[in-house]
C-alpha cells in the first residue's frame, strides 16, 4: 500500500499544472483512496494525475466535467460556492471517475458507485448534496450485489462481475440493463427513480427466493430480510424532499408503483413460504 501511495504522490508532484498547495491537497485525497481501497491497480490514476489540468468553466450545468481527450477537469466554481459543495468530496469522485473506464450504457451506474465509494471515504457535507439519487439507488442495489463486488467491478472498469453474480441469483443481464437504463435517465425522466426501485424490489425478491430454495436462508428469516431491505426504499416524493431539501423533486412520480411492487413481492414470498412449509419433512 505504501508503494502505491508513494507512486501517486510522485505523479502529482511531477505535474507542472498544479501549484504546490494543490499538490498537497490532491495527495491527501489519493492517500485516502489507497488507504480505504488498497487492493487495486492505480497505475492509470498515476498517468492521469501526472498531466491533469484543472480549469474553470462557468457555462456548465454540472459542478464539474472531465474531458478525457485533453485530460482536463473543468469546474463551475460559481455553482460550487453558491451551493456550498463539499470540494473534497467532489474531487474524490472526479479522481475516481477520470482514472476508471466506463462501459457504454452504464454511465449512471458508474455515477452511483462513484458516489457510494466517495461517501465511504468522506461523507458528503455539501449543502446541496452531490448525486443523491444515484447514491440512494446504489445503496439499495448493495442489498442485491455485495459492495465488494460493486467496488471491484468499478475499479476494473467493467460490469462483467456484477452481471455474472446476478446470473447466479437468477437475475438476467436484461434486468440489470433495465436498471442501468433507469439510472441513466434519472435526470431526464420523472419516473426513472421509482422505476429503478420497482426493478430492484423484484431483483431482491429473487435473491430471497433463491436463498430459500437453496437452503441458505430459513423460511422464518425471509420476512425479516425483506423487511430490512424495504427500509432502504423511498415511498413518497415528500420523503425524498425532506431528505434533500435543496433539490427540486417536484416532478417525480411513480411512488404508488413502489408500494404496489413491494406488496406483490411480499405476497409472492409468502406463497413460496407456504409451499416450503408444506414440503418440509415432518419430524
Amino acid at each position: 500500500m505504501e508503494e502505491k501511495i508513494e507512486k501517486l504522490r510522485n505523479a502529482i508532484n511531477c505535474n507542472s499544472n498544479f501549484s504546490e498547495a494543490f499538490k498537497k491537497n490532491i495527495g491527501t485525497l489519493t492517500d485516502l483512496i489507497v488507504t480505504v481501497f488498497p487492493n487495486f491497480d492505480y497505475s492509470n490514476m498515476e498517468g492521469i494525475l501526472s498531466t491533469l489540468r484543472v480549469d474553470s468553466n462557468g457555462e456548465m450545468e454540472e459542478y464539474s466535467s472531465y474531458d478525457r481527450d485533453t485530460n482536463t477537469l473543468n469546474l463551475n466554481t460559481d455553482r460550487i460556492f453558491d451551493d456550498m459543495i463539499d470540494i473534497q468530496h467532489l474531487f474524490l469522485g472526479e479522481i475516481l471517475k477520470s482514472s476508471t473506464t466506463t462501459t457504454i450504457g452504464y454511465e449512471g451506474f458508474k455515477e452511483g458507485v462513484t458516489e457510494s465509494m466517495c461517501t465511504v471515504m468522506n461523507e458528503d457535507s455539501s449543502l446541496k448534496k452531490i448525486k443523491p439519487l444515484e447514491h440512494r439507488l446504489i445503496s439499495v442495489f448493495s442489498y442485491i450485489v455485495d459492495p465488494t463486488i460493486l467496488t471491484s467491478s468499478y475499479m476494473n472498469g467493467s460490469v462483467v462481475d456484477v452481471i455474472a453474480h446476478l446470473d447466479t441469483l437468477g437475475i438476467s443481464k436484461q434486468e440489470f440493463d433495465g436498471l442501468a437504463k433507469s439510472l441513466n435517465e434519472l435526470h431526464t425522466s420523472n419516473t426513472a427513480f421509482t422505476d429503478a426501485e420497482v426493478q430492484m424490489i423484484d431483483m431482491y425478491r429473487k435473491v430471497i427466493s433463491n436463498k430459500m430454495n437453496n437452503g441458505e436462508l430459513e423460511v422464518s428469516d425471509a420476512s425479516k430480510k425483506f423487511a430490512d431491505f424495504s427500509t432502504s426504499l423511498i415511498y413518497s416524493r415528500s420523503e425524498l424532499i425532506c431528505m434533500y431539501p435543496q433539490h427540486n423533486f417536484s416532478n417525480m412520480t411513480g411512488f404508488d408503483n413502489v408500494e404496489k411492487a413491494l406488496a406483490e413481492a411480499v405476497k409472492n414470498l409468502e406463497n413460496q413460504e407456504e409451499i416450503l412449509d408444506v414440503s418440509a419433512p415432518t419430524k
